[in-house]
């Protein structure tokens, strides 16, 4: 490792700051058991992030359809598109009336207990 590698003033711009870094940190990069150890070290590293986000990517996807599937279910049903406010509501109460037989949060109120 150099002894000084300090950062350069900014006047010089970013091509000039990036060949002194190259040049000064030259030999660290010949070093091979840098490349062996430190870089595999890294590679699997990235490896482990990467795994990570696809993992909560997939689980977040069979969340949402998860959700999806119960909506109908636990009377969560998702506004129609409408121009005026009164279609909206009156496409909102035909739909309610379509779903009321598959209530199931309704019954288990009605049925249930606090258990």
């Amino acid at each position: 490792m150099p002894k000084v590698c300090k950062l350069p003033r900014f006047d010089y711009g970013s091509p000039a700051v990036l060949e002194y870094y190259i040049a000064h940190l030259a030999n660290v990069g010949r070093y091979t058991e840098l490349k062996k150890d430190v870089c595999q070290v890294f590679r699997e590293l990235g490896n482990i992030i990467v795994f990570c986000l696809q993992l909560e990517l997939a689980l977040t996807q069979e969340e949402v359809m998860d959700l999806l599937t119960a909506a109908p279910f636990t009377n969560v049903i998702p506004r129609p598109p409408a121009k005026k406010v009164e279609e909206q509501e009156l496409k909102m109460k035909q739909l309610e009336q379509k779903y009321a037989r598959i209530q199931i949060s309704a019954v288990a109120e009605q049925i249930g207990d606090e258990k």
